[in-house]
Parts: structure tokens; C-alpha cells; sequence
């Protein structure tokens, strides 16, 4: 036996970064090239936010800019997911302590702001959440800047990454952002190869992935969002991005541990086309078929049957993924997508209102940009299109 759930190289889900990656090159390639060199320079760059619809990878993306840094030695946070309802400074607080060095490697400066937090109630302490918000801020900000100093002796960065952010609203996202803002704008005394006395940035690299409404729910707290994190909106993958990773995962074989000691998995070219002609760009629904078609037998090669009769497995799955795209959404909006995703990419305004029954672009265009808002629909010069096409092909086939 080849294959088995045990050496299955897809992870559909949960943020666990997958064997076989696909796209998200000009994000890493960002992060490699500029957030990295110029933050362990003392430089100022700004942090990372990464937002997107259920399934399109932002917390697998984050995840692996987090595990390449840990490989290269920084000092990396655990993730941190907030949930509704959760303390995000008490959060933060418990998601770096495991980062403060144990025993006598544990400097003075560390040791008082840790001693801090707790005397806030940010690590469980008798005087918890009653503390003035002013002193919790303070003894967190203490702490973060003091193993950010740390990471700074060493040579290396302090990762920092925060999942769901779009859970936080109003005072505890102000709070949240402020934090993180200030961490990323603190400076530091420091000197030139050539004794010159200078100001530096701390070595922190800011990682924040959610929903696409955080961007406006930020706006909202009035926070200095924009000036401290650059934004990116995550999109489909491109088929040629898909076929990339397949060829680049298969070509000589995917190497596995089967039964008989270490061989490998061959994929079918027909078999790759069928996962790109079924998962239209979709991360997850990649992750997912992938899993399903290497389940589906146990033989060295993954053949087109094998993709059919995965995806007849997880059929539901899929549905249910595609629906939650258009969670929530009024009627008349429902109609409205539908109409464009029947009309096809590069559908003008005029064509849309039209096949609602409409006679003018102007009489839905509230709708249209209340569609876009929410990144069901983009814009482009030559019209609009749905930006998800397995949600496409969804609506199209309803």
C-alpha cells in the first residue's frame, strides 16, 4: 500500500499549513524580501493584514510565514485565535509568555514585566480584570517591548500573529490595534558600524487574518490602522497556480513511507486537471479534493477516477462550504449575484439590472457596491465578476 490517511499530504482546513502548497508567491515574497530584511535592519515596515472569504487560506498563509520563521530562528508567538468575547490583552499576554527565556537567562527587564501582567490580571492573577485598562495596556506594552528587546540581542524577530480579528469590535479592537500599533513604531537606542548614536525599530513582525469586514470594523475603532498595517485581500487561486503545485509536487513522485519502506505517488495528468476543473481556484476545496482523491485508493498513482470518486465523497462538504459564501444575504442581493454569475465575468451594471428586471445600472447600484463591499463582486474596467468561481458555478447551477 502506497497511500494511506497517514501519509495523505492535503489538509483541508483548520489553518494547518499542507504538504503541497499552492500560490500566495507575492505574499511570501513580501514578507522574505522586504517585512523581514528591513524590521531586523531597525527599519520601519509596517505589519501584515490578511483578509479573505471562509476558505481561502489567510490563517494556512499566516501559518507558514510563522513556521519559516520559526526554521530561521525567531521567536514566535503561538497563534492566537480570538473568540467573541474573549480579553484580547489577556490573550496576547498568555500567547508570548512561553517566549520569555527560562531561568538565569531570564533578563531583569523581563522578569519586572512579566511580574507586571500578572499584577494586571493579564496572566490570571488575583487582581484581574478590574484593573484600569490604562495599567493593563502598560504592563502588556512592557512586556512585548522587553522580548522584543530580547529577540533584538539575539539577532533575530519577534512574530506576532492574531487569527479572527474581525471577532473584535469597538474599544477591545482599539485596544488590540493600539498595542500592536505602538510595538511596531517603538524605537530604540542603537549605534552605526561607524559609533554614530541612532534611533532603531524593534524587530517585530505584526501577522493579523480575518474576515473582510475587519478592514472597515479597524476604521470604525478609530484606530491608526492603515499607517501600521498594510492590507491585503486574499483571492482565488489561479489555474496555472494550481497546475504549478501539482507538477511541482508530483512530476518525480510525491515521496511517502508506504507499507513496504519509502516510495513514492505519481499523479495523472488527467487527474490533476479534474482536481483544477473542479475546485475553480478555491484553496480549500483544493485541500479537500486532493485529500479525497488520495483516499480513494492506495496505488502509486492518483488517476481521474480516483479524483471522480472523491469528490462524489465529499460532495456535501462542498456544497456547504460554497453555501456559506452567501450567508446572510438578503434576497434581492441573492438575485442580484445570481444575475451577474449567469451573465458571466465582465458584466456591466446595465446587464445586470436588467436581468432582475430593472431598466437602469443606477436602480440596483446600492446593491452592487454593498456586493462589493462585502468581496462577493469586484469591480474591474471591464465590468463585474464574481470573484469566487466555484461560488460562480454554484449560482449558475441553482
Amino acid at each position: 500500500m502506497h497511500r494511506s490517511v497517514l501519509n495523505n499530504p492535503f489538509a483541508p482546513g483548520s489553518g494547518a499549513v499542507p504538504d503541497v502548497w499552492v500560490g500566495r508567491d507575492d505574499e511570501l515574497a513580501d514578507v522574505e524580501a522586504r517585512l523581514v530584511p528591513r524590521r531586523l535592519a531597525g527599519l520601519f515596515e509596517r505589519g501584515r493584514t490578511y483578509l479573505g472569504d471562509p476558505g481561502l487560506g489567510k490563517s494556512v498563509l499566516v501559518n507558514r510565514i510563522a513556521d519559516d520563521r520559526g526554521r530561521a530562528g525567531d521567536l514566535v508567538a503561538a497563534p492566537l485565535r480570538l473568540a467573541r468575547g474573549r480579553d484580547p490583552l489577556a490573550a496576547l499576554a498568555a500567547a508570548v509568555l512561553p517566549l520569555v527565556p527560562s531561568g538565569e537567562r531570564v533578563a531583569s527587564r523581563i522578569s519586572r514585566a512579566v511580574d507586571r501582567v500578572r499584577d494586571v490580571g493579564l496572566l490570571g492573577a488575583s487582581v484581574g480584570v478590574s484593573a484600569p485598562a490604562e495599567d493593563r495596556y502598560t504592563g502588556l506594552a512592557e512586556l512585548l517591548g522587553s522580548l522584543a528587546a530580547h529577540a533584538k540581542s539575539l539577532g533575530r524577530l519577534l512574530v506576532i500573529r492574531v487569527d479572527e480579528v474581525q471577532n473584535l469590535a469597538g474599544d477591545e479592537l482599539s485596544q488590540l490595534l493600539t498595542v500592536l500599533g505602538d510595538l511596531l513604531e517603538a524605537r530604540v537606542p542603537a549605534s552605526t558600524a561607524t559609533g554614530e548614536e541612532v534611533e532603531e525599530y524593534l524587530p517585530v513582525v505584526v501577522l493579523l487574518s480575518g474576515l473582510p469586514q475587519f478592514a472597515q470594523q479597524a476604521e470604525d475603532a478609530g484606530v491608526t490602522f492603515s499607517r501600521r498595517f498594510a492590507t491585503a485581500f486574499l483571492e482565488p487561486f489561479t489555474d496555472d497556480e494550481v497546475r504549478a503545485a501539482l507538477t511541482f509536487a508530483f512530476a518525480d513522485g510525491y515521496p511517502v513511507v508506504g507499507d513496504s519502506g519509502p516510495t513514492s505517488v505519481l499523479m495523472e495528468r488527467r487527474a490533476g486537471e479534474a482536481l483544477i476543473e473542479r475546485c475553480l481556484g478555491d484553496p480549500f476545496l483544493f485541500q479537500l479534493a486532493g485529500a479525497a482523491a488520495w483516499d480513494a485508493e492506495t496505488g502509486p498513482v492518483i488517476t481521474a477516477d480516483d479524483v471522480a470518486a472523491g469528490w462524489l465523497r465529499v460532495r456535501r462538504e462542498v456544497d456547504a462550504h460554497v453555501r456559506n459564501r452567501v450567508a446572510g444575504l438578503t434576497d434581492w442581493q441573492l438575485e442580484v449575484l445570481t444575475a451577474a454569475a449567469t451573465l458571466g465575468p465582465a458584466a456591466d451594471g446595465t446587464a445586470i439590472a436588467r436581468a432582475v428586471g430593472r431598466t437602469r445600472s443606477s436602480e440596483i447600484g446600492s446593491t452592487l457596491q454593498g456586493l462589493v463591499a462585502k468581496r462577493l463582486l469586484a469591480h474591474d474596467p471591464a465590468g463585474y465578476r464574481i470573484i469566487s468561481r466555484s461560488l460562480a458555478a454554484h449560482l449558475r447551477a441553482s
